[in-house]
């Protein structure tokens, strides 16, 4: 079963963490990986495992729960592992993480004062 979670709403969705995970890791000091680890486990796409085919279906990153398994014994919750994982690393990638909402400088480089969004 799935919640019919279409490419445009994952892509969507991927953006827009990408640039909240980023804009509170730099308001707040946070470590930004960190921060992406936390927000990307309590997403209701990983922990709600209707919505863990969604994911799979639309990432490209599907496989990479193998960088954190070593692709050997597949976990028990395999699906939200996987959802997790593909999802972690689709916000990573994403061209606005990490960069300042301002100025689109990597946020470890800019000096100005972000505005709130």
């Amino acid at each position: 079963m799935t919640n019919d979670v279409t490419s445009q709403d994952y892509w969507t969705e991927i953006g827009e963490l990408a640039r909240s995970i980023t804009a509170e890791a730099r308001a707040n000091d946070y470590d930004l990986h960190d921060s992406c680890h936390e927000t990307i486990d309590g997403h209701q796409w990983v922990i709600y495992t209707a919505y863990n085919f969604d994911v799979a279906k639309h990432s490209p990153n599907d496989g990479a729960w193998t960088d954190l398994y070593g692709g050997g014994d597949v976990p028990e919750n395999f699906d939200a592992v996987r959802a997790f994982c593909a999802m972690q690393q689709d916000v990573m990638e994403h061209s606005d993480f990490g960069k300042c909402l301002v100025c689109d400088e990597p946020v470890d480089d800019c000096t100005c004062e972000e505005e709130d969004s």
